[in-house]
């Protein structure tokens, strides 16, 4: 990710790990980015560890298929 969200970067994983999802949107390089937090779950409800996603914006974003 890029140097400039470290910070933010770091709160959120943070976040995710106390069971806060999130998402923080920046530019790498001339490319819009997104990065997303997510915490995982054990089958208990308690956070087992986090995710970091990241995802590059390019046009419309796509429809999730089920």
């Amino acid at each position: 990710f890029p140097e400039t969200l470290h910070a933010e970067v770091n709160q959120r994983c943070a976040a995710a790990l106390a069971g806060i999802a999130g998402c923080v949107a920046g530019d790498d390089h001339g490319r819009p980015v997104t990065f997303e937090f997510l915490p995982v779950r054990s089958s208990d409800g308690s956070v087992v560890y986090g995710l970091l996603v990241r995802s590059e914006s390019i046009g419309a974003p796509m429809a999730a298929s089920v």
